[in-house]
């Protein structure tokens, strides 16, 4: 298994520094990640604290790390606009658990829901497809060491073919 003190338990800086926004929290669910939407047309491929995506998926998927439990990987933050939730804090970490989920690796992830704030919900809406995916920018070759890293992974845990659910995880 991964190790405890990893290096994101090692740091104060926390993985998503920013200011919460407006919009009152109200309420806490489990959602699947494709069931969420980003509200960005582009990523950065590393967290402020510069830790990199690949990096950061690979603590994921090995338990290292998981969102909630570390104050550094705090919930993903969603609004619901046109019927649908989009996620308005934590579009890097949506990115991940999407993949993560992909890759059998996880079913749900908790999500704090907000009250819609237009403000908000402007500055953040940038996406070009109402949500549907997003660029990684800084990283041509992201989707291949996510790859990689799940079958390396895969092949560690016998779950070559990524049906079995031996090894799931719920974060």
């Amino acid at each position: 298994m991964g190790n405890a003190e990893s290096t994101y338990h090692n740091t104060n800086r926390p993985i998503h520094q920013s200011r919460r926004g407006s919009g009152r929290i109200i309420g806490e669910t489990e959602m699947r990640p494709s069931q969420l939407r980003f509200t960005q047309d582009s990523i950065s491929n590393r967290f402020q604290d510069g830790h990199t995506l690949d990096e950061t998926f690979r603590q994921f998927l090995y338990k290292e790390i998981s969102m909630g439990q570390y104050e550094q990987v705090p919930n993903l933050v969603a609004m619901q606009y046109q019927g649908s939730w989009f996620v308005v804090r934590g579009n890097r970490r949506l990115y991940l658990m999407k993949k993560l989920e992909g890759a059998g690796a996880i079913t749900t992830v908790k999500v704090l829901m907000k009250t819609f704030d237009q403000e908000v919900f402007n500055r953040q809406f940038t996406t070009r497809n109402m949500g549907l995916s997003i660029r990684v920018r800084g990283d041509t070759n992201i989707e291949q060491k996510l790859n990689q890293i799940v079958a390396n992974w895969r092949s560690r845990h016998g779950g070559g073919d990524g049906q079995s659910n031996d090894w799931c995880i719920l974060l």
